[in-house]
C-alpha cells in the first residue's frame, strides 16, 4: 500500500503507523472530517489529591450540605458513574460552572477512551477527568456514543496511543 504526502502530513502525530490497504481510505475519511473543537469546550478537573475526598457517605457529625458528589477516573465507565466520593464545597477551587451539567465526563487514564454523561448531579472531578460542554450545535448523547464508539478507540489506537505503563488520553489531540 503506497501513500500520498498529503495524507501523511494530515497525521496529527509523527509516528510510523502500521495499516492495512482497507484501513488507510477510514483513517482518510476521519483525518477529513470537521473538528470537535469547534462545538465543545474541555476542562480537566481539580488538582487535588484522593487524601482530600471522603467516600459516598458524608461522616457522622458533619453537614452533608457541606459536601459535594466529586468523581476520580476510576469512577467513569463507558455510560454510567459507578460510585463517586464527596469533597468539601470549600476544598474546590474551580468555578462551579465548569461542573453544571449537562456535560461528559471522560476518564484521562485508561487503555480505550472511557466517557460518561452527567445530566442531572454536577459532579465535580479530580484532574483525572476531562469536562466537556457541548454548544447548542452537538448533543451530549450523540458526543458520548462517538468517544465511546470502536470506531473512535480504533483511531485512538491508531494515532495517538504508545506503549506507556500508564496511557493517557489526551483530548488536545
Amino acid at each position: 500500500c503506497s501513500m500520498d504526502f498529503d495524507f501523511i502530513s494530515k497525521l496529527p502525530s509523527l509516528r510510523f503507523i502500521i495499516l492495512h490497504d482497507e484501513e488507510m481510505p477510514i483513517l482518510n475519511n476521519l483525518l477529513n472530517m470537521e473538528l470537535l473543537k469547534d462545538y465543545i469546550s474541555i476542562h480537566r478537573g481539580e488538582e487535588l489529591g484522593k487524601k482530600d475526598l471522603l467516600d459516598e457517605t458524608c461522616p457522622a457529625g458533619l453537614s452533608s450540605s457541606n459536601y459535594h458528589p466529586i468523581l476520580a477516573g476510576e469512577n467513569v465507565n463507558k455510560y454510567y458513574i459507578h460510585s463517586y466520593y464527596l469533597i468539601d464545597k470549600y476544598k474546590v477551587n474551580k468555578s462551579m460552572e465548569l461542573y453544571a451539567p449537562p456535560k461528559i465526563m471522560v476518564r484521562q487514564l485508561g487503555e480505550d477512551i472511557t466517557a460518561t454523561i452527567d445530566n442531572c448531579v454536577g459532579f465535580i472531578s479530580l484532574q483525572s477527568v476531562y469536562n466537556i460542554h457541548t454548544s447548542s450545535r452537538l448533543s451530549n448523547s450523540l458526543l458520548l456514543a462517538i468517544l465511546n464508539s470502536s470506531l473512535i478507540n480504533w483511531y485512538y489506537h491508531k494515532l495517538f496511543k504508545g506503549k506507556q505503563l500508564f496511557p493517557r488520553i489526551l483530548l488536545e489531540n
